[in-house]
């Protein structure tokens, strides 16, 4: 699926793709599920996915400080409507 038909499918800019692909935007929760429907894949899998390029890219933050931005937040979402 190429970066414009994930977009028309997800409903955001093709642009917007573009960025996300280069890990220059974080998307939103509403983001990561519409493109995960558009993919037809479970949420979970993408986050997956995603988590693991993060964690390559960030395994060591210039800043020690940054440490507490890398920590997952602690509330749990257990369903969307």
């Amino acid at each position: 699926m190429s970066q414009v038909d994930l977009a028309a499918a997800s409903g955001v800019a093709d642009s917007y793709v573009s960025r996300l692909e280069k890990g220059d935007r974080m998307p939103s929760i509403d983001v990561i599920f519409r493109i995960a429907g558009a993919l037809g894949i479970q949420v979970e899998t993408l986050v997956k996915d995603l988590k693991l390029e993060f964690s390559k890219i960030t395994r060591s933050p210039a800043n020690p400080k940054d440490m507490d931005k890398m920590k997952p937040p602690n509330k749990r979402i257990d369903a969307v409507d």
